[in-house]
């Protein structure tokens, strides 16, 4: 059953969490884990002695494969708003953007997104309950091109805009939430990735010359740096690990007989190649821990990679569709599957391959996972 939310979902998330932490403070002090500080200890010994009765009823609650897990699974497309989905039992909350390009922040307690205001266009965020304008923009929403993207701290809008219909001139626009001030970047890009942990981005330019190449930009002081020259020549995604000391690159090989997973150590600048296929790849995501890498390629086959080991496992049949992404605690992956004219939102629990099916007649516009 789908409703639309009708509180913050930010407040909602965080009393979810602070009721089981709560709980285990009282039975068992020191084992539940992620606890906030930020929750005050109990004055009343009669109030502990209630809920610990309560823990007979409230402990399935706590579990991660409850209701009431802390996570998120948002799915996101053109004209087809953000859906907040429960990754255990399937509820959804529909959260409306009167936009388009939309993407919710790490926090998932804001939607960004574009729209047009009363002079033009304008990029505007919504907490679920009310909506703000950030900046107006002087260019059309049809010159945007994907999402717009935040970066890992949220303070931090980028989105590419294509001021001319001539090839290769895609620009890269940063933005800052709180105040609004908005800037391009030098050079045309054609993909990009904001770095964890930082207000950097790696890029790789529009365009076939001399100057290709995979670069940092740091937008704040428009300042390029090359850590690689040459490269994919058509590199469709760029994925940081949650570390920011490499970077997946997925992309074509230069024949255009292969697609290409490759991994650059940024701080040795040395660019390993760990998987190709002529299958090309879609959707690639990295594990929140850092050790494997999964992959949806066209055929709807998933591959994981093991960073560790360098072991390959591919997942057949599962007709992934365009987006994946992985679990917070790196055990399960959530995506989208076709099947016939049916779109659907699936879990995979990696552990013993079950998958569930979360939610059927997904819209064919959702184009993007992101589980928060």
């Amino acid at each position: 059953m789908i409703e639309r939310a009708n509180g913050y979902y930010g407040y909602l998330k965080m009393g979810q969490s602070e009721r089981c932490d709560a709980l285990w403070k009282c039975v068992a002090p020191g084992r539940r884990p992620k606890t906030r500080p930020h929750i005050q200890p109990y004055r009343s010994v009669r109030h502990c002695h209630v809920i610990c009765v309560l823990i007979l009823i409230s402990l399935v609650a706590c579990s991660p494969d409850s209701d009431t897990s802390d996570s998120r699974i948002f799915t996101i497309g053109e004209g087809t708003g953000v859906l907040s989905v429960n990754p255990f039992t399937g509820e959804a909350f529909g959260w409306e953007v009167e936009g388009t390009h939309a993407a919710v922040s790490y926090d998932a307690r804001q939607v960004a997104y574009i729209h047009k205001s009363a002079s033009g266009t304008a990029l505007a965020v919504s907490d679920g309950l009310s909506s703000r304008e950030i900046v107006e923009l002087p260019f059309a929403s049809d010159m945007i091109r994907g999402h717009v993207v935040w970066s890992d701290d949220d303070r931090f809008i980028a989105l590419l805009v294509e001021p001319t219909p001539e090839p290769f001139h895609e620009q890269l626009v940063v933005i800052e939430v709180e105040t609004g001030e908005w800037e391009f970047v030098t050079g045309p890009v054609r993909v990009f990735a904001w770095r964890p942990g930082g207000h950097q981005i790696a890029a790789f330019p529009a365009g076939v010359d001399s100057g290709i190449g995979l670069y940092l930009i740091d937008p704040i002081n428009e300042v390029w740096t090359r850590l690689l020259r040459g490269g994919q020549s058509y590199t469709t995604s760029i994925t940081w690990s949650p570390d920011g000391r490499q970077i997946a690159l997925a992309g074509a090989d230069d024949t255009h007989t292969f697609t290409e997973l490759s991994i650059l150590d940024v701080d040795r600048r040395v660019l390993t190649t760990v998987y190709s296929d002529t299958v090309h790849i879609i959707g690639v995501d990295w594990s929140p821990d850092g050790r494997r890498l999964a992959l949806c390629q066209a055929n709807g086959d998933i591959v994981i990679i093991n960073r560790e080991n360098g072991r390959l496992s591919r997942l057949t049949h599962r007709s992934c569709q365009t987006a994946i992404t992985w679990s917070p605690d790196s055990q399960r992956l959530a995506y989208l599957r076709r099947e016939d004219a049916d779109i659907r939102l699936v879990r995979l629990d990696l552990e013993n391959g079950a998958e569930t099916v979360l939610m059927s007649d997904i819209s064919p516009g959702v184009d993007m996972v992101a589980w928060r």
